[in-house]
């Protein structure tokens, strides 16, 4: 049996999150963005056409590279510290 999954998007309508390191009152670099973690994006990357339960939301800090690769993904989303950079989503279904 051939079972082909429909490949996964992005959603379009995804913005930019920016944040400052004044929240916590303690200038370290790094921030919980707006207080939330990571995890709580997983529906903003998906969009509303997308079921969580179908696919597999992982996000890297590293390199694209290694999100391509599905290496080094941020391991624990709910509290995981947020730095100054660039983050990459990888979505499977």
């Amino acid at each position: 049996i051939l079972q082909v999954n429909p490949k996964p998007i992005v959603a379009t309508q995804l913005a930019d999150f920016a944040s400052c390191d004044d929240i916590d009152g303690v200038n370290d670099g790094q921030t919980l963005y707006f207080g939330n973690p990571l995890s709580d994006y997983i529906d903003d990357v998906l969009g509303a056409g997308q079921s969580p339960t179908d696919y597999t939301v992982t996000f890297y800090y590293n390199s694209q590279s290694d999100a391509e690769a599905g290496l080094n993904p941020i391991q624990d989303l709910a509290t995981y510290q947020v730095q100054t950079g660039t983050y990459w989503v990888r979505i499977e279904n």
